[in-house]
């Protein structure tokens, strides 16, 4: 839903922290989840570990360090927050495409993280 709605051809729930072993779940394009296994679990890592949003556009929001190619990937992360407002994982969505991720587009993304 998340991916359709932001119309982004790849969405990502991660869920685990700590010292528990992620798992991850992703619909959307497959070749573009193949291109970006490892910045994607970096970048929903840093979400996981941060607790905070992180978004990377054209608009060149936030420059994280980030593990394997970028190609101009647009990316936006949010921490998903299980009982008692710990983080259980991330939500993600990612495009290939370079754009500028809206106010309408964050919000619903956040929204939907909750």
């Amino acid at each position: 839903m998340a991916a359709r709605i932001v119309e982004a051809p790849l969405v990502s729930l991660t869920v685990g922290s700590g010292s528990t072993t992620p798992v991850r779940t992703w619909a959307g394009d497959p070749g573009m989840a193949d291109r970006l296994l490892l910045t994607e679990q970096s970048l929903c890592q840093q979400v996981i570990d941060s607790g905070q949003r992180l978004i990377v556009d054209v608009a060149g929001r936030e420059t994280p360090q980030l593990a394997g190619p970028t190609d101009g990937i647009t990316w936006a992360g949010f921490p998903v927050r299980g009982a008692g407002g710990h983080v259980a994982g991330a939500l993600c969505v990612a495009d290939h495409s370079a754009r500028r991720w809206t106010s309408r587009d964050l919000d619903i993304l956040e929204m939907l993280a909750q």
